[in-house]
């Protein structure tokens, strides 16, 4: 079974997670509005986190002085005009000396605020620009502690004050007004208020865009980080098309000031930055050709700013050409994606070896794609050696950072065992999927403490999240069981499987969950049958067919081809329980119903056709376990005459139908048998270990061995005793328990 790809490397899930700009609490060169009028103007260090850019700061890197002189953003808010004795100024003086991520920050900042309120009422004119300082250091004082949803009063009400302020001097006031938006995004944004935040920073940008109007050289590097900030925003929400309008503009902006000021190092950090966000953002919108082309002029500027300044560039390059790995891989371009891999696998070596410790994680992403992409191509040998290349990297991270690259290391073995299964390698990649169930089994969160429903929306996202990728684990890990015969282990793994997945079901309440739910029950009951336990295989497939059944009276396009499957299963063991055979008749019946209704009138026949066959032979079956066996030859005859319709139509080769072709050649020898006609039967017999011999050369290992040797088993003993066979027939011709339907 196919599983989920590993978030592709560089894992931009991490991109920005307050928006690209983040918060921005006092401008650097600010006259102090709290400070008493009499004293000496004092000024205050700028303060960022998470790269919000204070008046000399771009992405959180420092600016050159020649990049943004004489910031307007910077100019602060003027005391008010008034006497002394009006304001405590000690009390409020006081919070200029604490760094805003203080918890004593906030206390001094609401005593501030709470002595500034009384003059307000008094004279709010002459008391706003103090009372909108307080209120925007407050709201960022909680941000920084991660208490968002306490900012958004203090912050709202500061956002009104300046507007108010703004209208009458905007010059003065809007830089603040735009800080203070941008940091307001960022809790909206945190809280999972989407529409909120992308208009928050909608205002902010329109704001910015007048400034930038007004003094381009000063604020165009600040528009195009709340541009940026915007297209994160749009991107991390799924919103990928949206984003390029935004992010494409602050591209631009950032492109120019990095050829304008070429020496600033800074400059060139967020034009980086850009690329890569651009670059992440096209992944995920398919191969058009506009996508495609913006692809190439980003590689072609990145390839080209790489090697005038490789030490900015370089890791740019190599993250905006695993992007276009990513993309070409989605749109199933694998020959395009392995041409592109090599080259970043070159530029990530490169960088490996320079710093180890700070791109070997990327260079294991790298590798781990390509050999995913080697095994798209059917490659696998070499899959396997960049696959466990990855693998060795991450197991040699884990080394210093335990726990840390548990979730890489899961995804790395359980590829490794992909690749084996491809190349019919089953019990080598036993123990890769095994030792990938247990570390997701170990780190993945449970559910069974509070349902997700209940929690917070990012903490539901993780737990479901996580909980649907260990069950696909466990399914491809106890199909490889099942396919080197080892049935009870496959048994063990298949009842995790199903207690996962009813908890997915009872948590997300979907048809897709249910299916999925009815499909595991369906899985494990083949294995319990495969071990001799038909009743228990009865009840666990008797439980899908009631989920598939409800499923299929809401959708039955969707739902009735695994409802008809379910039933003929059910029909199966319930053959190979003693004393009720008669019992499989009904499900077997209505299989074969289900199946002739989905035929008729419909483009895509043969795709129900070969299901068909196979239904209409456990009908055959179950009249021959009853002893009436001219019912028998009637059901196997038609069987053979519908499969026949597959090869008459040219819709296949003979050989690709193997599987059904052998069962059906094997039941007719059985049946013609029993009504005395002797040559044909063994001439059936023939055909059928002819069919199986040739399974058996191109299937798993063992998978089809037991069915080789009852046919074989049928013909000696037809061409040897007739007689002996027909008074008592051998229990070798009988169906055996695990027969594959």
């Amino acid at each position: 079974m196919a599983l989920q790809s590993e978030p592709r490397v560089p894992d931009l899930s991490s991109k920005a997670p307050a928006g690209e700009a983040g918060i921005a609490l006092v401008e650097a060169n600010e006259p102090d509005p709290c400070a008493n009028p009499d004293s000496e103007a004092s000024t205050q260090e700028g303060f960022e986190v998470n790269g919000e850019p204070s008046s000399s700061t771009i992405d959180g890197t420092e600016v050159s002085s020649d990049l943004v002189p004489n910031n307007p953003e910077t100019q602060g808010i003027p005391p008010p005009q008034q006497s002394h004795s009006q304001i405590p100024y000690d009390l409020i003086g006081n919070c200029r000396k604490v760094e805003e991520y203080d918890v004593a920050a906030g206390w001094k900042l609401k005593d501030a605020i709470d002595a500034l309120r009384p003059l307000m009422e008094h004279d709010p004119n002459a008391h706003e620009p103090v009372m909108s300082n307080l209120l925007l250091r407050y709201a960022a004082h909680f941000i920084l502690i991660d208490r968002n949803a306490d900012a958004l009063e203090p912050g709202n009400e500061s956002a009104s004050i300046l507007h108010r302020l703004a209208q009458k001097d905007p010059e003065l006031y809007e830089p603040s007004l735009a800080m203070l938006l941008d940091n307001l995004t960022v809790s909206y944004e945190s809280l999972g208020e989407l529409e909120e935040a992308i208009r928050t920073i909608s205002k902010s940008i329109d704001v910015r865009r007048r400034l930038a109007k007004r003094d381009p050289q000063a604020f165009r590097p600040l528009l195009a980080n709340s541009l940026a900030q915007h297209a994160v925003l749009l991107s991390n929400f799924d919103r990928v098309m949206e984003s390029f309008v935004p992010g494409l503009e602050a591209l631009v902006i950032r492109r120019g000031l990095s050829r304008s000021y070429p020496s600033s190092e800074s400059a060139a950090a967020a034009y980086a930055t850009s690329l890569e966000s651009v670059a992440y953002d096209l992944s995920y919108c398919g191969r058009t050709e506009e996508v495609k082309l913006l692809e190439t002029l980003i590689l072609y500027s990145c390839r080209g700013m790489a090697a005038k300044e490789p030490k900015v560039f370089e890791p740019t390059l190599a993250q905006c050409l695993d992007q276009r790995v990513m993309s070409l891989s989605v749109a199933g371009q694998y020959y395009g994606a392995l041409e592109t891999g090599r080259e970043a696998l070159a530029v990530r070596r490169k960088l490996a070896e320079k710093d180890a410790e700070k791109y070997k994680a990327l260079l294991a992403g790298t590798l781990y794609q390509y050999a995913q992409d080697l095994g798209k191509v059917g490659r696998y040998e070499d899959a396997l050696k960049y696959g466990r290349e990855a693998l060795d990297i991450r197991r040699s991270l884990a080394v210093g950072e335990p726990g840390k690259h548990d979730d890489h290391i899961a995804w790395s073995l359980y590829n490794i065992a992909q690749h084996l299964v491809y190349s019919r390698r089953d019990d080598d990649a036993v123990e890769y999927y095994k030792e990938a169930a247990e570390i997701w089994r170990r780190i993945t969160p449970k559910m069974d403490q509070q349902e997700p429903r209940e929690q917070e929306p990012k903490v539901a996202d993780n737990v479901l999240g996580g909980q649907s990728v260990f069950r696909q684990a466990l399914e491809s890990y106890a199909v490889c069981l099942s396919n080197v015969c080892k049935y009870e282990v496959a048994v063990a793994v298949g009842r995790e499987a199903v207690a996962v997945c009813r908890a997915l079901a009872q948590a997300m309440v979907a048809p897709q969950h249910e299916e999925l739910l009815a499909m595991h029950l369906h899985m494990l009951a083949y294995d319990l049958n495969c071990c001799g336990k038909n009743e228990e295989a009865v009840d666990a497939v008797a439980e899908a067919i009631a989920i598939r059944r409800r499923l299929a009276e809401g959708n039955a396009f969707k739902y009735e081809h695994s409802l008809s499957s379910s039933l003929n299963q059910h029909a199966w063991y319930l053959m190979h329980c003693p004393g009720r055979e008669r019992e499989a008749l009904e499900p077997a019946q209505e299989s074969v119903a289900i199946y002739h209704r989905l035929r008729e009138g419909n483009w895509r026949w043969h795709r129900f056709t070969e299901a068909l066959a196979n239904s209409m032979d456990t009908v055959s079956q179950v009249f021959y376990k009853l002893g009436e066996y001219e019912e028998a030859m009637r059901w196997i005859k038609d069987a053979i005459q519908v499969f026949g319709t597959l090869m008459d139509a040219g819709w296949a080769n003979i050989e690709d139908y193997d599987h059904v072709g052998g069962v059906l050649k094997y039941t007719y020898a059985r049946v013609l048998w029993k009504v005395g006609r002797a040559e044909e039967a063994v001439k059936a017999g023939e055909g059928a270990v002819v069919i199986y011999r040739r399974l058996v050369e191109r299937s798993h290992a063992g998978r089809y061995d037991r069915d080789l040797a009852d046919c074989v088993a049928l013909l000696e003993m037809m061409s040897s005793d007739e007689q002996a066979y027909l008074s008592k027939p051998p229990a070798s011709s009988e169906p055996v328990e695990g027969e594959v339907k």
